[in-house]
């Protein structure tokens, strides 16, 4: 390639060459390349004449400009049939340009349309000065932003590179050597690895580069068609993989299966048959990566010079589901990473699977656990999910993996449920080792106290957590419904009670413009976790007020279960009705007496356990219909912003508030203000000493 020779650097080509203004909301740009045809001193009939230009990507007055394309075409000879008009790829709001370069001289008049005028400059973008700091920064400073765009890509076709290569480059809309080896990649995998009958190509493009959009263009592989998944290296992987250059799968989508190769490129190489390296990265960037760019060129047709396979496996649609799901390392997946987790459950995981019997592709397993919320040694256990769905198979995206609310300071368990069996083993992590127990769960034996007594004393305080989620899961329960059972940590009637409720609301009450929801817990019971789950009210929003009241629950069978408030945040006013909920409904269908949920002895009386059990289990066909548990205890009433703000108030009874209930006696409050005070105090010690008579 020549010397550089920046020729009319920075002159704004003048006579009737700039200035020219569309007319209307059309662009006719016929004038303006007239005039770069001749500043550059050619005709339609010179050889080595090639344009690029974004006509066809960008628009001008909101019209599209794919018409200057033939207009180009027309004026310089230069077309897309003939691989010497190549239109680089866009936004749609950038400015339209077009730059018409001779490769006999290396001189290029670049014309970009902007405010109505188009402004030409004619500049000589010899490759082989761009590759010094000095050639390159008088290239920057004479072409702008499209600089590299421009000197890279007409360079390379002036070479002659391959048009499917110039392809990748326009949608690239650069050339650089990530783009290069995207290029190579493609074509090792089509020498390599060619498609059968029924085989596509999917990439697992990690670690990301400029290689996917060459990728995407060769292969057809593109994000939308889901044929590429691109995912950032972490850095255990890149010192684990050396030169990782992206997994690619030959699949075959009648089989259900494929087979997938670990490439790598080497980079090395590259740098050092162009001459370059690392450091010259720093110092000089962009100048270095053209210098790869024209040390590459040679190698195009040999991509075995950079490119070689790592690692080749088998492909299951299983597999390739948990490849593509974010939050999957793909090569700690294939076993070629260690897993970075700070705490290794693998071995518990494979032990449990082996003493259940099962495999990753067993049907009906399900797994517990408090992963993401415990922590280990002063480590969050986030990871562990991971490595529980790469063993197990089961995923929180399929509602088979089930994360368990405790607090942190609990120790790390998991519990792998099959539900074809019934069978469980439950693993906890205690002073550095996982102790496990193996039991079977079945929801029937769960009611009787024999049955509950063995559970308890196998599994322990998590027993009651895992026997009852672990069936409302196998039972079919709604992933919505098991979402309530994660932050609350176990079911119970409790909890069920306020699904329903939520479900009445949002049947019943549906919120309008501008409206909220405030919920009055009161008396407050397990169902506000559920209602802080499904329609995301919590006192931290304070979207949920929860007060006791004493003799409702277990005592009455239709206690009353709230107030829910609907707010209109412009109107400033409100709407409001009470509810309450049918226990005697709940009692029948559980075949349990309403006096079971107290038995004499508390928790130690397995009933206690028991009665909980077969309430939980017993509305489950019945959480779609939640009129059958959820009526009105009041008809609807208007809510001002002073009620509102009172009724969230401590020592003020919602009920009474908002007249639903006249207020009632309250013992010890001798001055009749509702309330127990130290005035009422002082009013029984004047008694006492006989000043006053109650």
């Amino acid at each position: 390639m020549k010397t550089i020779s920046v020729l009319g650097l920075l002159l704004l080509l003048c006579s009737g060459f700039t200035g020219i203004a569309a007319a209307d909301d059309s662009i006719d740009i016929t004038g303006a390349v007239q005039d770069a045809m001749t500043a550059l001193g050619v005709t339609s009939g010179t050889s080595g004449l090639c344009v690029l230009t974004d006509a066809g990507y960008v628009k001008v007055n909101g019209e599209t400009t794919e018409d200057c394309i033939r207009t180009i075409r027309d004026e310089t000879g230069c077309s897309i049939g003939d691989g010497n008009l190549l239109t680089i790829h866009r936004s749609i709001n950038s400015p339209f340009w077009f730059v018409i370069f001779n490769n006999e001289t290396k001189d290029c008049v670049y014309t970009v349309y902007e405010d109505g005028t188009f402004n030409a400059i004619k500049v000589n973008i010899d490759g082989g000065g761009a590759t010094t700091s000095d050639g390159w920064n008088a290239m920057k400073a004479a072409l702008g932003s499209d600089a590299f765009t421009i000197v890279t890509i007409a360079n390379a076709w002036g070479y002659g590179a391959p048009y499917d290569f110039l392809k990748c480059a326009e949608f690239h809309n650069h050339l650089c050597p990530g783009m290069t080896s995207g290029y190579m990649l493609a074509d090792y995998l089509l020498k390599e690895y060619p498609l059968g009958a029924g085989e596509k190509y999917v990439v697992i493009a990690c670690p990301i580069w400029c290689k996917d959009d060459a990728l995407q263009v060769m292969l057809d592989t593109t994000i939308g068609k889901r044929s590429i998944f691109a995912k950032n290296m972490p850095a255990h992987d890149e010192d684990a993989i050396e030169n990782a250059a992206g997994i690619y799968i030959v699949w075959n989508g009648t089989l259900g299966s494929g087979t997938g190769h670990v490439l790598s490129f080497d980079f090395d190489e590259a740098r050092n048959v162009s001459d370059v390296t690392e450091t010259d990265f720093n110092t000089y960037p962009m100048a270095s990566r053209i210098k790869m760019d024209w040390g590459m060129m040679p190698y195009l047709n040999q991509p075995e010079t950079f490119v070689s396979t790592l690692h080749t496996f088998d492909v299951t649609s299983d597999l390739l589901k948990r490849l593509e799901l974010a939050g999957v390392d793909p090569y700690v997946e294939l076993g070629l990473v260690d897993d970075p987790c700070a705490i290794d459950i693998s071995g518990a995981l494979q032990d449990a699977m082996a003493t259940l019997g099962v495999t990753r592709g067993s049907p009906g397993l399900c797994v517990l656990t408090d992963a993401g919320y415990a922590m280990v040694d002063g480590n969050t256990t986030e990871c562990c999910i991971g490595t529980i769905e790469r063993v197990t198979g089961c995923s929180i995206s399929d509602g088979s993996l089930l994360p368990v609310h405790r607090s942190i300071d609990n120790p790390l368990w998991f519990a792998i449920f099959d539900n074809e069996t019934k069978d469980c083993v439950y693993a906890v992590y205690k002073n550095g080792a996982f102790t496990a127990t193996t039991i079977n769960i079945n929801e029937e034996n769960a009611t009787t106290s024999a049955g509950w007594n063995a559970m308890k004393a196998a599994i322990g305080s998590d027993a009651f957590s895992i026997i009852t989620i672990a069936n409302a899961w196998g039972y079919g329960a709604p992933n919505d419904f098991l979402k309530c059972t994660d932050l609350h940590n176990h079911l119970c009637p409790g909890l069920s009670s306020g699904y329903l409720i939520a479900g009445y609301i949002r049947e019943n009450y549906p919120l309008g413009p501008g409206e909220s929801y405030t919920w009055i817990g009161c008396p407050n019971w397990c169902k506000e976790d559920a209602i802080q789950v499904l329609l995301d009210l919590t006192p931290g929003k304070k979207s949920l007020i929860a007060k006791q009241r004493s003799g409702e629950l277990f005592v009455k069978e239709k206690p009353l279960a709230g107030i829910l408030i609907i707010w209109n945040s412009t109107a400033q006013s409100g709407r409001g009705v009470a509810f309450q909920y049918d226990w005697g409904e709940v009692c029948n269908l559980s075949d349990v007496n309403l006096s079971d949920f107290k038995p004499s002895g508390g928790k130690t009386n397995p009933l206690f356990w028991t009665t909980r059990i077969k309430a939980s289990f017993g509305p489950l066909p019945y959480l779609d219909q939640p009129d059958m548990f959820v009526s009105l205890a009041s008809d609807q009433f208007n809510v001002t912003s002073g009620q509102l703000d009172r009724v969230k108030m401590a020592g003020v009874d919602p009920y009474v508030e908002l007249g639903l209930l006249e207020p009632t006696e309250v013992r010890g409050d001798f001055n009749g203000d509702g309330m127990v005070t130290s005035a009422d105090a002082l009013i029984l010690l004047q008694a006492a000493v006989g000043k006053i008579t109650l």
